[in-house]
């Protein structure tokens, strides 16, 4: 593990052999701070997003426009 302005860095988690810059599907995972529950819930099968939760989707979805 190296160094990079004088702090920590962890390695990648990223396959190696996978090729990043090419179009697919992709699974992301968000952890928030001490795993707060703070973008939603789940309720009946159903994400059911708080004001924060409905900010990242907003957000998420402009990234593709």
């Amino acid at each position: 593990m190296g160094k990079y302005r004088k702090k920590y860095r962890i390695s990648s988690a990223r396959a190696s052999f996978r090729d990043y810059s090419q179009e697919g599907l992709y699974y992301i995972t968000i952890c928030t701070f001490h795993r707060e529950t703070i973008f939603g819930h789940i309720e009946n099968h159903t994400m059911m997003l708080s004001p924060e939760g409905n900010i990242v989707q907003e957000e998420w979805n402009k990234s593709f426009d």
